[in-house]
């Protein structure tokens, strides 16, 4: 039992710490407090620094905010643990009513290895 306890403080830990990094990625998206990249990408892995510099995010706020509007809210939706990484997901909504699925993967040392932002499909079946 207290084996389990150990492992359940662990795993919390690093949620809590990935959570944070992914809250800066969504304050990205949500107009006038997006952070610095520098404040941003210190928890990048260094792959992922390569793959989205300085003006790669400045391109990827200036799509978003194209695409989707501007976000009005961002909901935790799960957590999934695996041997070499964990998977943060939220769910999005923007102010032009679309809505989009925020995917953080992250390495064993709580770096962040990918982001990817999916669009959600939210119309009914009766809708289509």
């Amino acid at each position: 039992m207290a084996f389990g306890g150990i492992c359940s403080a662990s795993d919390g830990s690093d949620l809590n710490s990935e959570q944070k990094t992914a809250q800066l990625f969504i304050d990205a998206f949500g107009g006038e407090n997006a952070p610095e990249y520098e404040t941003l990408s210190r928890d990048f892995t260094d792959g992922l620094k390569n793959e989205l510099t300085a003006a790669r995010y400045s391109g990827l706020q200036r799509e978003t905010k194209n695409n989707f509007g501007t976000l009005t809210q961002a909901k935790f939706f799960a957590y999934q643990r695996y041997d070499n990484s964990d998977v943060v997901i939220y769910y999005a909504g923007f102010d032009s009513n679309k809505a989009a699925q925020l995917v953080f993967v992250f390495d064993k040392n709580q770096k962040l290895v990918r982001f990817t932002l999916s669009p959600v499909n939210t119309q009914s079946q009766n809708e289509q």
